[in-house]
């Protein structure tokens, strides 16, 4: 199936990362202990090493770091949602991602059920600015 110029996507593909699907996930899922909350003084450390990322909810509670990226085109902002939506699964760790304009998306990290940042949140950070060339 060819849905633009240049790539070639298996229409079952997307069917094997629904949970209850009769196909097996196309990459190991690892299931990664939940880190403890970073301090305040961790969060700031980790941040700079981490320029494209801004720190949200001091204010209103759970803190969070979001990063804005912006793509050539709807299918490559596309792509990159799925991209990160792949590599966040692998490490049971899901974002909130945003798409809006047609070439912006907004990515959220913040560990839920931990009521703020975590390791996790920077070491998914870490892949996706890996992924964004950052």
């Amino acid at each position: 199936m060819h849905l633009f110029k240049g790539w070639h996507v298996n229409p079952f593909f997307f069917l094997r990362i629904f949970e209850g699907s009769p196909f097996t996930a196309p990459y190991p899922v690892v299931d990664m202990a939940r880190p403890p909350r970073l301090s305040q003084d961790l969060i700031e450390r980790h941040l700079e090493f981490h320029p494209s990322w801004r720190l949200e909810g001091n204010d209103v509670p759970p803190q969070r770091i979001v990063r804005e990226l912006h793509a050539a085109n709807w299918p490559a902002a596309i792509g990159i949602v799925n991209a990160i939506a792949i590599v966040a699964e692998t490490m049971d760790h899901h974002p909130d991602i945003l798409v809006y304009g047609w070439n912006k998306i907004r990515v959220t990290l913040t560990t839920h059920d931990q009521g703020g940042l975590t390791e996790l949140d920077f070491a998914l950070a870490d892949k996706i600015d890996e992924m964004n060339g950052a």
